[in-house]
């Protein structure tokens, strides 16, 4: 090994692992905790692993979901594969028509 290509590896090596920290930081963020309203009983636990514990009418439909976040967006994946996409505001996640403001608890 010649001594030009020492610092050349070491340079290959450095960006290999800077391109892998990026990718690791753009898989999207996650969420913690508990986001619903008290008016009709909604509230979506958000947990590790991109699960997402769901209860709609004060907990007379329960079911586990799971999320994605990306792009100050969080999309919820229903168990029947139905997808709602709520949109983060501060503390909160709007849901449009659908299900309104839900905040954290």
């Amino acid at each position: 090994m010649t001594t030009h290509s020492r610092p050349i590896r070491r340079v290959a090596f450095l960006l290999s692992g800077l391109s892998l920290a990026a990718l690791l930081g753009s898989c999207g963020s996650h969420l913690s905790g508990t986001y619903g309203k008290e008016s009709d009983g909604a509230q979506f636990t958000f947990k590790s692993g991109g699960k997402v514990d769901i209860e709609l009418m004060g907990g007379m439909a329960a079911m586990e979901g799971s999320y994605t976040v990306e792009d100050g967006k969080v999309k919820v994946m229903f168990p029947q594969g139905v997808g709602q996409v709520f949109k983060l505001d501060g503390d909160c996640l709007n849901g449009g028509a659908m299900y309104g403001k839900l905040c954290k608890q």
